[in-house]
């Protein structure tokens, strides 16, 4: 038969039950490596402690993102920003249109039919011109 203190828990039991705060756990409370308890059992320790670390995970990946934003938002804000760019002193370049106005000559009929042939991808009206960029093209070769 059981006894009274069999079946009431005593406080000095209750003590060393573990401090599980969902539900009622009746593991006994791990033990430190100094000697002392630990407030819960070995079970909801490693439980907590695995909640525990992907928190201060999670925490550690939205410091991350958001360094990320900030580092590309200053990056984007830079170039935007007139004050930041570099700007370049272009100097004119010396035109001297003097000597354009003085040249009066066309062009010929053979340097027209060179520029219709290199620019429209035209066939050449005359033989002698066929000769020069066939030549041109095949490195010497003339048909």
């Amino acid at each position: 038969m059981s006894s009274y203190s069999d079946v009431i828990p005593t406080s000095t039991s209750l003590l060393l039950l573990c401090s599980y705060r969902s539900k009622v756990c009746t593991n006994l409370r791990a033990i430190k490596i100094d000697g002392t308890l630990h407030n819960l059992c070995e079970l909801h320790r490693r439980k907590a402690n695995d909640t525990q670390q992907r928190l201060h995970k999670r925490r550690r990946d939205e410091r991350a993102r958001r360094r990320r934003a900030e580092a590309i938002t200053k990056t984007l804000s830079r170039k935007t920003d007139p004050s930041t760019q570099v700007l370049v002193d272009i100097e004119p370049i010396a035109y001297d249109s003097s000597s354009l106005s003085a040249r009066t000559d066309e062009l010929s009929q053979t340097d027209l039919e060179i520029l219709n042939v290199l620019l429209f991808d035209a066939q050449p009206q005359s033989t002698h011109l066929l000769g020069v960029v066939v030549s041109d093209t095949c490195a010497g070769v003339t048909l």
